[in-house]
């Protein structure tokens, strides 16, 4: 059976290109086989949609199937009303084609790049139906949501089974009490999760979707009774990195890396002077060609893991970009609700900024 989504988007997707069809069918208006053949189809298609549309939809159908009709009538249509219809199954079927998705760049197809510029986002209301149809839709969701879960549980698994690198490489980080070592950040516990918070050398304040992200990591205890350390690590001198911490009311530990090679081996720093540029596993020749390129410098976010084998190092995972997506449990919340994420993770303020 066809997810309800994907079948809708399948329906308009019809629709409008059925309607463009007609749209250039109008051009030449000679009774033509094939043009009997499309209009004859399109008449059955949209009486058929407007049977079984939905609420606001079905009249639209029902006068595009009263459309057709008039069209094979005996008499036809005028040239200035050819025209006329012209344009509106041209606008129309564009529309319909913009409903379905198809002129919407990818990369805005998600809620999280969907910004407002400012104040609410315009947005369509869910339909109001019965509580029976609800739970139609309610059951054809879960269904989605069930196959979602075991494609991430299976995810989770290969995730683990990754090799693992040793890191030969003597990393020197300043963190509260002093001197550290990639060893001491594990705090005597098996795994490290280190955030590379956006956090630079010139930066008075650190930046506020990772500030966002950090703000979501709740008590730190739950990870430590597993064995596991979270730790933050920027490039920015410790007094600053110490200065916010306390601002924002973390306890996570917060290390700088500032002096050492950390920040560029694990690509969440790109200078060319220093390193090759690389950000989420593309080189600097990909970023450029795929419209990104802020990526090629500066500061940006990631998240490694570590493992630790005795007094041995190992690095496990890296992720950038949308794979934090899962961290941020503030649109983990939202994704539920009917007005979803409404702002780009960029746009959010620091927790101490918001009105009360």
């Amino acid at each position: 059976m066809i997810p309800a989504p994907a079948r809708r988007r399948v329906l308009t997707t019809v629709d409008g290109v059925l309607q463009v069809a007609l749209g250039a069918g109008m051009v030449a208006m000679a009774c033509t086989f094939s043009q009997v053949v499309l209009f004859g189809f399109a008449g059955l298609w949209f009486a058929a949609r407007s049977l079984a549309g939905r609420r606001g939809h079905d009249a639209h159908h029902a006068l595009m199937a009263a459309a057709m009709v008039w069209m094979l009538s005996p008499g036809g249509v005028s040239t200035p009303v050819a025209v006329l219809l012209t344009l509106v199954f041209a606008v129309s079927g564009a529309f319909w084609l913009g409903r379905a998705g198809a002129f919407r760049p990818r990369a805005l197809s998600n809620r999280m790049t969907q910004t407002p510029d400012d104040g609410e986002r315009p947005m369509n209301l869910p339909r109001i139906v019965s509580r029976d149809e609800w739970l139609t839709a309610r059951k054809e969701l879960l269904a989605e949501e069930k196959e979602v879960t075991l494609r991430r549980d299976a995810l989770s698994a290969r995730r683990r089974e990754l090799p693992m690198v040793k890191v030969d490489k003597d990393y020197v980080f300043e963190g509260a009490a002093g001197k550290a070592r990639l060893l001491d950040l594990f705090e005597g516990r098996r795994q490290l999760v280190v955030y590379h918070f956006m956090f630079g050398p010139d930066d008075t304040v650190g930046h506020n979707s990772c500030a966002l992200l950090v703000d979501n990591i709740a008590h730190e205890e739950h990870l430590h009774a597993l064995d596991t350390t979270v730790a933050l690590v920027s490039r920015a001198p410790i007094g600053r990195l110490t200065a916010f911490r306390e601002r924002m009311g973390w306890t996570i530990p917060w290390y700088s890396s500032l002096g050492s090679d950390f920040n560029f081996d694990y690509h969440v720093a790109n200078d060319e002077s220093v390193a090759p540029v690389e950000y989420n596993y593309k080189d600097k020749a990909t970023l450029l060609a795929k419209g990104t390129p802020w990526y090629a410098e500066g500061e940006w976010q990631g998240l490694s893991v570590f493992l630790r084998d005795g007094d041995d190092v190992h690095h496990t995972y890296s992720t950038y970009e949308r794979g934090l997506d899962q961290l941020v449990t503030t649109y983990t919340y939202l994704d539920l609700t009917p007005l979803g994420r409404q702002a780009h993770i960029t746009k959010f303020g620091l927790h101490d900024e918001y009105a009360s």
